[in-house]
């Protein structure tokens, strides 16, 4: 598998904000829209942050492209921690994202269901089996959707690959409740 850079997206307000986290007679907020693979991680340095600059931090997470949506919607947010750098591509050229600096690393794997008595080979063409229910992610809603879409692209398997897949999730959370319920066997996930 391949490795896609996770990237943050400085908001035009975020120097603004940030300085104004250094009162302590003020808690200002600051809003992240953070990709859900990137969120326990976030969720540390947020907490750091906010002891140590006396302000508040409000992480919501999702898919990449659906929290780009919710930000293009409301105009607000000073961080935009996208799954993949090419959401940020995508998006550019519309005037809302700032700045980006690269701050972790997703790797696409293949999952499978925990506890399962099926033997998996650790080989792509496992997701043409039809003795193994898989699922993928949507690569309109999230970014191990596009990755995995680009994956098995390249390997010549994209579109047998999703005729065969149970379902499409809309991202990695998805993908690992369904593989958590026994709704699927075999993933590409983060």
């Amino acid at each position: 598998m391949t490795r896609r850079n996770a990237m943050i997206t400085l908001g035009t307000g975020a120097a603004y904000m940030l300085s104004g986290c250094r009162s302590e007679r003020e808690k200002p907020e600051l809003l992240f829209y953070c990709g859900i693979t990137m969120v326990p991680a976030i969720e540390v340095l947020v907490r750091q942050f906010e002891s140590e600059h006396a302000c508040q931090i409000r992480i919501l997470q999702g898919g990449s492209e659906n929290l780009y949506a919710m930000l293009k919607h409301s105009r607000r947010g000073d961080f935009y921690l996208p799954g993949s750098a090419s959401y940020r591509t995508r998006h550019i050229q519309e005037g809302l994202l700032g700045d980006a600096i690269e701050v972790g690393v997703n790797r696409a794997a293949l999952f499978y269901r925990k506890n399962s008595t099926l033997p998996v080979p650790a080989s792509l063409n496992s997701l043409l089996d039809p003795t193994y229910r898989t699922i993928l992610g949507n690569p309109g809603t999230g970014s191990i959707g596009k990755e995995t879409q680009r994956i098995l692209k390249e390997a010549k398997i994209w579109e047998p690959a999703i005729i065969q897949a149970v379902a499409l999730a809309t991202d990695s959370r998805e993908i690992n409740m369904m593989l958590k319920n026994d709704h699927a066997d075999l993933a590409v996930n983060w």
